[in-house]
């Protein structure tokens, strides 16, 4: 996964060179305001984290969520934004259900906002909860619910097209950092560091 991350970076940093825009003697330049403020998107996603055991023993490989994402832009090279993901409940072990609400803040900028495809580059930071219940057993009579709050970094880069008007669609990689690895005093991430696959379809305005 991490080796499929790095060859679409290099492809998305030489695609904004070769694909920048040529201005021609007469061609009306483009007004500074003359570009889409807003962008609201929905995205399937493919998450590479793994949780462990105690044991050290691998019991969930990856996960699949969604997420939902807005962001203003103030140039059109730049725009502020906000996003959250959730990962529906699995089961595993003694875990009854497991899931994860991701939820933080994002910095786009945008490598070619000119042209179709457009490459941009991420940078945010937020939040995951990660949820627990525990099956009724035995040995685990005496456990509660429990959720776990981690903070994140995370860093992305993407190649987005127009479909029609101002409707797009796009991929995305990125690479997030977590704070520590802890959930429960039984279960643990396996890694800080989590690959982020997002396929997205959206609009702006």
């Amino acid at each position: 996964m991490k080796k499929f991350c790095l060859v679409v970076l290099l492809c998305f940093g030489v695609y904004p060179l070769l694909a920048a825009p040529l201005y021609r003697a007469g061609d009306p330049l483009p007004r500074e305001d003359d570009f889409y403020r807003w962008e609201v998107s929905a995205d399937g996603v493919l998450s590479s984290q793994q949780v462990c055991d105690i044991l050290c023993q691998t019991t969930l490989d990856g996960a699949g969520g969604f997420g939902l994402r807005g962001i203003y832009n103030v140039r059109p090279w730049l725009g502020l934004g906000a996003e959250g993901t959730y990962f529906p409940a699995q089961s595993f072990g003694l875990a009854d259900k497991y899931s994860v609400t991701r939820a933080g803040g994002m910095v786009k900028f945008n490598l070619s906002p000119e042209t179709s495809p457009r490459a941009y580059l991420l940078l945010g930071a937020g939040a995951s909860r990660h949820r627990f219940s525990f099956r009724r057993t035995p040995a685990t009579l005496h456990w509660k619910k429990r959720q776990t709050t981690i903070a994140y970094i995370q860093m992305g880069i993407g190649l987005e097209t127009d479909v029609w008007k101002s409707v797009f669609a796009g991929i995305e990689g990125n690479l997030l950092y977590n704070r520590h690895t802890s959930l429960t005093p039984y279960y643990r991430l396996n890694k800080r560091w989590d690959t982020i696959i997002r396929l997205r379809f959206g609009a702006r305005f």
